[in-house]
């Protein structure tokens, strides 16, 4: 079970928000698994519904995670039909909204958190995605910027406006502000990200994926010191920086040490063992920063693998058959397969990341034997 921690609520100077401020938003910490979207391998790759909403509930009730993010990058959300894409989101809905009725029994204190990803190329497109999302009832919107068809970067205006017209439109929501340069082709100033989330008090996190990760987080945490705003950043890529992200320095700090440290607040991403990265945030949480370096370190090998380009949301797929949460490791068409040489490894390396201790991970995976 997951720890109840306090989250503290946003404030946000009303004077200085283009839009109407809602002071129950709260930033998202924690840990938020970014779903894959599993597909049945024969019978025109339809949605495996079943599967998917297993995963849900594994990561709620077997991992402990604090919500899920689902229709996100690695989640194929660019071959989901608007029919695929809103069937998923009504089935995510109606999956935590069933776990979060038994937590109430069980008396928990926080809810488990539903995020959608939303981005779309036309803005319009963008907020029409987050209204259905919110009406559906989501608890949160990701949305990253994209470019301009065929045009240069977008401009900061662009990008400020994408926001507004998403706060405007869904002011009950909140909303994490994806930065993935590598997917978006849209690189995000500090200066804009800053202007983001002093001014629109919807967009409560930042999920940064942009590189170098430890140096555009110490600039945005410099940026917004002074500022009275509470926000959340979240690493993401997989965890492949994770080690680094959660043990940044501040820049003022004259010497390395552990009071001077402002890294992320946890993580939003597709890593198929979140169980690692729940221990990594909990040890960074109580500031035991030799036990986050040494189980970045350990796992590290089984992050870069899953990080594979091209064969790397196949590999993916294939750890979260093995661990008995979906039936198929299919990836829809044009999605590269896995292979059989690449699969061999994926096993090899499974069994050297948990040679340690006879570890079931059909089964959640408690920290002790990590």
């Amino acid at each position: 079970r997951r720890p109840n921690v306090a989250i503290s609520r946003r404030r946000v100077s009303s004077s200085s928000s283009n839009v109407n401020a809602n002071t129950s938003l709260t930033p998202l910490r924690g840990v938020y698994p970014v779903l894959i979207t599993p597909f049945h391998h024969q019978g025109g790759e339809q949605i495996d519904l079943q599967s998917f909403r297993r995963c849900i509930s594994f990561m709620k009730d077997r991992v402990g995670c604090h919500g899920v993010t689902v229709a996100g990058v690695l989640g194929e959300s660019n071959r989901l039909t608007d029919f695929e894409k809103k069937l998923l989101i009504q089935t995510a809905v109606n999956e935590v909204r069933q776990t979060n009725s038994a937590s109430q029994q069980e008396q928990q204190h926080l809810p488990f958190q539903l995020c959608v990803g939303v981005t779309h190329t036309g803005t319009a497109a963008t907020v029409a995605l987050c209204e259905m999302a919110v009406e559906i009832g989501v608890d949160a919107v990701m949305v990253s910027p994209t470019k301009p068809d065929g045009g240069p970067q977008s401009s900061d205006s662009d990008i400020y406006y994408l926001f507004e017209q998403i706060a405007t439109a869904c002011p009950n929501t909140s909303i994490v502000l994806q930065d993935l340069p590598s997917s978006s082709g849209v690189y995000l100033s500090i200066e804009v990200l800053v202007r983001i989330l002093s001014n629109i008090p919807q967009v409560t996190t930042v999920k940064l994926e942009s590189l170098p990760t430890v140096s555009r987080l110490s600039a945005l945490r410099t940026s917004l010191k002074l500022l009275d705003v509470e926000y959340s950043v979240l690493t993401g890529l997989g965890a492949l920086y994770s080690g680094f992200d959660l043990l940044v320095q501040s820049p003022s700090a004259s010497t390395p040490s552990d009071s001077g440290r402002v890294g992320s607040d946890g993580f939003m991403t597709g890593f198929a063992f979140p169980e690692v990265l729940l221990a990594m945030n909990r040890y960074a949480q109580m500031k035991e920063y030799g036990k986050v370096r040494q189980l970045y370190e350990k796992y590290l090998p089984l992050i870069v693998l899953e990080q594979q380009p091209v064969e790397g949301l196949a590999i993916r797929k294939e750890l979260y058959r093995q661990r008995g949460l979906i039936e198929s490791s299919h990836v829809r068409h044009p999605g590269k397969k896995l292979s059989i040489t690449l699969k061999r490894v994926v096993q090899e390396q499974l069994e050297l990341s948990f040679s340690s201790h006879q570890v079931d991970i059909k089964d959640g995976i408690h920290e002790s034997l990590l």
